[in-house]
């Protein structure tokens, strides 16, 4: 990658235009019980959110995503590794389900580049160091309780120099923030929601190929150590590939 490359990074001008979310894990508490944890953060004012998982299959990632966006509320964006779409080839995963037809652009980041989550990757140290590390649990059950109320204690009480040294509950409270949140009845749909957008950051190497859940798409010399964007219209079944603000190539994509 050519130094000063420019990255086509999510913008987050507010509370909830952009969150970041991570899976964590395994961790074990004693007798051998294997958790992991999904941890989520508003980068418009550092609210952070944790569920704990009994594996990072992606109907559970999706189930307890949905009930963290019942506290923190729900974003425009939320940005994403890639573990998700492994396994998944053409089939988009529940997790964008979920964000589709919650009206959310998921945005998975660049293969092998985890420090463009920096921020929750910050949630992930301070689950570890200020709340996991700092007690013994006897279980499972005593874990959530914990968790249930370090959350409201972090976002009320930890100040942030990128806040100007206020708390993410301050933050909210003058610009009288109000999150949309989901229905009370809303579950995550099994069939892929036709509407909506999910981009995919790319850095092109030497081979020139943008891969996208299996596809390889060739791209002309110039866009190598180059970042672009794959946007792809669910609806159009479209990708558009988007360099420095450009559309510069559109092809067919069925999913």
């Amino acid at each position: 990658m050519a130094k000063g490359t420019p990255y086509p990074a999510p913008v987050a001008p507010g509370p909830n235009a952009v969150h970041e979310a991570d899976v964590i894990g395994p961790r074990h508490l004693a007798g051998g019980i294997i958790f992991y944890v999904l941890s989520a953060v508003d980068l418009g004012r550092h609210a952070m959110a944790w569920e704990i998982l009994a594996s990072k299959a992606d109907r559970a990632t999706a189930e307890v995503l949905l009930r963290i966006w019942s506290r923190l509320g729900i974003p425009a964006r939320l940005k994403l590794d890639n573990w998700l779409l492994s396994s998944t080839g053409r089939r988009l995963p529940l997790v964008v389900h979920l964000c589709l037809a919650l009206g959310v652009t998921a945005v998975f980041i660049p293969f092998a580049e985890p420090w463009r989550q920096g921020t929750v990757e910050h949630a992930n140290n301070t689950f570890d160091k200020r709340f996991f590390r700092s007690e013994r649990f006897t279980g499972l059950r005593h874990l959530l309780n914990r968790l249930r109320r370090f959350e409201p204690f972090h976002n009320a009480h930890h100040r942030y120099a990128a806040l100007s040294g206020a708390t993410p509950d301050e933050v909210a409270a003058r610009l009288r923030f109000t999150p949309r949140r989901p229905p009370k009845d809303f579950v995550v749909p099994e069939e892929l929601p036709r509407r909506g957008r999910v981009e995919f950051i790319r850095l092109i190497r030497s081979d020139r190929l943008l891969r996208i859940m299996g596809a390889k798409i060739e791209l002309p010399e110039a866009f190598v150590h180059e970042y672009v964007t794959a946007v792809l219209d669910v609806r159009g079944e479209q990708l558009d590939v988007i360099h420095r603000g450009r559309r510069v190539k559109r092809v067919r994509f069925r999913v």
